[in-house]
Parts: structure tokens; sequence; C-alpha cells
């Protein structure tokens, strides 16, 4: 109970400056497919991407260059920007157990642009699901990614939300790994 009562402190006390969901993009996505995860019903695949933001606030935002943890995959299910409805595909959590190992924490200040590289989810897509997605060409998602870092001036870590915007999975970036 005395750790879920400090994760709680901590994911409150520290998910981002602002409180809200910090908006970014996603760069560079790219999707795997893992035969070994993959069924008569569901493709499993592997996607990575990197995430940019800006720091739109009045206070320094703390950030790791690297690593970070999907917590929702979200995609769209009506084309129409104005009438969009979204579709959770992928719901996670995660905890810090005070062994992870958290890196060192990059400041953005005001209008500064910030890059975390290398992040990767799983995705499960059910076949009949894979298969509209031939014949529409992509897969509109939005991810919400938790960023974790640790800061010298801190004795916890500052876990910052950001939240994507759209961005497209083409079919022919999808490939067998």
């Amino acid at each position: 109970m005395r750790l879920v009562s400090k994760l709680f402190a901590i994911l409150l006390g520290a998910l981002s400056v602002t409180g809200q969901p910090i908006p970014g993009a996603v760069e560079n996505p790219s999707v795997h497919l893992l035969k070994e995860f993959s069924d008569d019903v569901l493709n499993g695949y592997r996607l990575n991407f990197d995430l940019a933001l800006t720091n739109r606030s009045n206070q320094v935002l703390k950030i790791p260059s690297r690593s970070g943890y999907v917590v929702r995959l979200e995609r769209q299910l009506k084309e129409e920007a104005q009438a969009a409805s979204w579709e959770t595909i992928l719901q996670a959590s995660w905890y810090d157990t005070e062994k992870n190992s958290f890196p060192e924490c990059a400041r953005l200040k005001t209008d500064d642009r910030g890059r975390v590289s290398g992040l990767t989810t799983g995705l499960f897509l059910p076949k009949t699901l894979t298969k509209e997605i031939v014949v529409r060409g992509n897969l509109r998602l939005r991810a919400t990614v938790e960023l974790g870092c640790r800061d010298s001036s801190e004795s916890k870590p500052i876990i910052t939300t950001v939240k994507s915007a759209p961005f497209d999975i083409v079919l022919t970036q999808i490939s067998e790994q």
C-alpha cells in the first residue's frame, strides 16, 4: 500500500508542468510484423517512432532524451476531421519499483524543441482490420506517452505525459521482422 500511495503522489505531483498532457508529434514511425505474436485472429506488430515536442509553457520542462512508455494508442474511426472519433486499441500502465533506472533529464526552456528517440510499443490488430487497412492504405493513430527522467534537484523521478497529434501508418511501411 505504501508503494501505491507513493506512486500516486509521484504521478499527481509530476505529470507535467501544466498538469495536462503536452502536445507532441510522432516522427519516423515504422511498423514491423512480429510473426511470433500473430495467429488466426490477430496480427502482432512492433511500432517504433520518435516524439517531438515544443515547450509552450512559461516554465522549464524536463524530459529524457531517450526512453518513454506508450500508455495509450487510439485509432481513428471516422475520417472526417471535424467528426473524428477514436477507439482505444492499446491501454497500458506501468509503475516505479524504485529500481527503475531513469535517464538524466534534459531541460527545455519556453519555446525550445525537444525530441525523444527510439520509442517502441506492441500493436495488435485483428486480421479483419488489417484487411481494411489494405483497402484504405493507412491507419491513423495517436499516442499518449509517459516520459520519465531523473533530475539531481528532485528526489523522485519526473513523469511528463505527452499526447501526440494524429499520425498515419501507411501499409507499405509494415515489414516483417
